[in-house]
C-alpha cells in the first residue's frame, strides 16, 4: 500500500474510517491492482491497527464493488470490459449534468478550487501517480460544486474503475495533452455559464477515455 503521509497509531474512534479511506483511495487510483490478495494481517501491521477495524473497512469496501471475498480471503476486484463500459457510460451521465449544475449552484470558492485543481495540473511533475491525483481531484470538486448530494453520492459509487496510474500508462503524451485542454475547456465553459458546452465537453472527454481503454485493452 502506498503511503501517503507519516503512519502513527490511529485514533480509535476513527480507525474503521480511516482504513477504508486509505484502501478506498489506493483501489480507486490502481495503486492494488486487480486480483491483488489483501490480507487481513499484513493490513493490520502495516496501518498499526487491529484486524478489526481493517474487516469492517474491507466489508465496507466490498459492499462499493471494489474487492470480493473468496474462500475466506479477500482480493481486489477485476472488472470486465462490459462492466467498465457500464461505468463510463453511468460517469459520462452523472458528470455532464454535474457540468449544468456547477454553473447554476457553485459558490465563488467553489470555483476558485476548481480552478486551481486545473492549474495544479499544469505545474504537475512528470510522475503518473500525482497526474493521476490532480485528475481525480479536478473531477471530484465539479461534482461536488453541483450541491446535489444524491448526485455526489452516486458519483462516489461509479468510481470502481477510475482513471487510475494504469489507466494513465494507456495514452499518449498527445492524448494526455488533450485530455488536460479538455479540463480547460470545460472551465472555460462554465466560467461563461454555457451549460450545453460544458455537458458536451464532459461527455466527449470521458467517452474518449473509455476508448482508449477499450482499444489498448485497459490493464
Amino acid at each position: 500500500m502506498t503511503d501517503s503521509g507519516p503512519r502513527g497509531p490511529l485514533l480509535a474512534s476513527t480507525l474503521a474510517d480511516v482504513v477504508y479511506t486509505r484502501l478506498h483511495e489506493d483501489l480507486v487510483l490502481g495503486r492494488l491492482r486487480p486480483n491483488s490478495l489483501l490480507l487481513e494481517g499484513e493490513l493490520a501491521d502495516g496501518l498499526d491497527v487491529s484486524r478489526t477495524p481493517v474487516r469492517e473497512a474491507l466489508q465496507r469496501l466490498a459492499k462499493d464493488g471494489l474487492v470480493v471475498s473468496r474462500r475466506r480471503r479477500w482480493v481486489v476486484v477485476e472488472p470486465t470490459l462490459e462492466e467498465i463500459r457500464d461505468i463510463y457510460d453511468v460517469r459520462t451521465a452523472i458528470e455532464g449534468f454535474a457540468a449544468r449544475l456547477v454553473i447554476e449552484r457553485a459558490t465563488q470558492g467553489q470555483l476558485d478550487a476548481i480552478i486551481d485543481a486545473l492549474r495544479s495540473r499544469e505545474h504537475a511533475g512528470p510522475g503518473f501517480d500525482e497526474f493521476v491525483i490532480s485528475n481525480e481531484r479536478f473531477h471530484r470538486l465539479i461534482v461536488e460544486a453541483s450541491g446535489n448530494r444524491r448526485l455526489i453520492e452516486a458519483h462516489e459509487r461509479s468510481k470502481h474503475f477510475y482513471f487510475n496510474t494504469q489507466v494513465a500508462r494507456l495514452y499518449l503524451p498527445s492524448e494526455l495533452e488533450e485530455s488536460h485542454r479538455q479540463h480547460q475547456a470545460l472551465v472555460k465553459a462554465i466560467l461563461e455559464r454555457d451549460g450545453d458546452e460544458a455537458d458536451r465537453v464532459t461527455r466527449e472527454h470521458i467517452t474518449g477515455a473509455f476508448a482508449i481503454i477499450q482499444q489498448r485493452g485497459g490493464r
